[in-house]
């Protein structure tokens, strides 16, 4: 104890021997901290969370962090953390980074003076990766979060707004974009088949003209009635196969199924002109007079396109309304906000930290300058 209380009292009085020094140096070393803390650059934060909501309508494309490949995936609904990593990996998309240093003209903020306007674009990247916004994905709560920090408080929230300005309108793009491709799929069909039934009915009329009626035989109309239904089932699937392939992608489950099933009407039309089929319960087409084949077939392709267009029609105006349901996808938890007070430099806080550690660092200085002049005077 006696020990302890000789080493303090002879580093108070070296401290006091030098204290024209040690008081010049903290005085200098708080000053230069106080001009910085109250005439430096001040930076504002602003932060804001959110996450995706249901995306089950939305067909997106994969994403590979900084490059968006075009092979098309749907992202499950019932899969959160999938849908909001999503959103996350989007938000690190260079594509975006460079949508807000345009709309922003950071290359001006940051005070890129490169000629290069390659070059200046890549370092107005870096920096604004590093120094100006960051982005959080937690994996307890499936929250995506987005901080800024600027020179401006009303720059730092106005760029966490444009990136969910960007987002929503990536996703809306994405949705109106696949949905007015199968609304033009649909058109296209309506208008084809509605021309295949418009000839058939002219050619019907003109055959009744030229032709007197018969009757088939009931073995025949059975078979050619069950060969239109089949062909009328595969159009129909067609059309559910081309609205499966504009929802959920080739890939998916309900896409190869109906490919599987187009495939079984395929090898049972092909069956009913098989020659060489060997199922008694199937007749040949070359058993039947072309007259009859001509006259049943007409019959028959008009009650199918007839069908078909219906039900063209009934999922084109489904379609319809389903593009005038989109929703936006992102639920804002924590809302932006305008920071009225600077994240730093905090003046008080910087002076109090600038004196402690001017006072200790230049007190050890000076005790250890002045114990070793006297070691050595010795």
């Amino acid at each position: 104890m006696i020990n302890v209380t000789l080493d303090i009292a002879d580093i108070l009085k070296t401290l006091k021997k030098y204290k024209v020094l040690l008081i010049s140096t903290i005085l200098v070393c708080t000053s230069i901290a106080a001009i910085y803390a109250i005439w430096g650059s001040r930076y504002y934060v602003s932060q804001s969370t959110f996450r995706t909501l249901e995306l089950q309508n939305i067909f997106i494309p994969n994403l590979n962090e900084e490059i968006a490949d075009y092979n098309y995936i749907t992202v499950d609904s019932n899969n959160p953390e999938r849908v909001n990593m999503y959103s996350f990996n989007l938000l690190k998309t260079t594509n975006f980074a460079k949508k807000t240093i345009e709309k922003f003209n950071l290359a001006n903020y940051f005070e890129i003076t490169e000629k290069d306007s390659s070059k200046a674009l890549d370092i107005t990247l870096e920096k604004y990766r590093k120094d100006l916004i960051s982005f959080i994905y937690d994996q307890d709560s499936e929250l995506v979060t987005i901080h800024t920090e600027s020179k401006t408080a009303k720059l730092s929230y106005d760029i966490i707004n444009y990136q969910y300005e960007l987002l929503n309108n990536y996703y809306k793009e994405e949705f109106f974009n696949h949905k007015d491709k199968l609304i033009t799929f649909l058109e296209e069909r309506i208008q084809e088949t509605s021309i295949k039934k418009k000839i058939v009915d002219q050619k019907i009329k003109k055959y009744d003209e030229e032709n007197s009626s018969f009757e088939l035989d009931t073995k025949l109309e059975v078979l050619l009635t069950n060969y239109f239904e089949i062909f009328q089932k595969k159009l129909m699937n067609e059309v559910d196969l081309r609205v499966s392939e504009a929802k959920y992608g080739s890939d998916s489950p309900q896409t190869k199924e109906l490919a599987i099933i187009d495939s079984l009407f395929t090898s049972q039309l092909a069956s009913f002109t098989d020659n060489q089929n060997s199922n008694p319960a199937l007749l040949s087409f070359d058993n039947i007079p072309s007259h009859i084949i001509t006259h049943s077939t007409l019959l028959n392709e008009q009650t199918l396109y007839t069908n078909l267009l219906s039900y063209l029609n009934l999922i084109y105006e489904s379609a319809k309304i389903d593009r005038m349901r989109y929703q936006e996808v992102l639920e804002i938890i924590d809302e932006p906000f305008i920071s009225g007070i600077p994240s730093r430099p905090k003046p008080v806080f910087t002076i109090v930290i600038s004196f402690v550690i001017s006072l200790l660092l230049t007190s050890t200085l000076i005790y250890n300058y002045d114990l070793y002049r006297r070691r050595n005077l010795q």
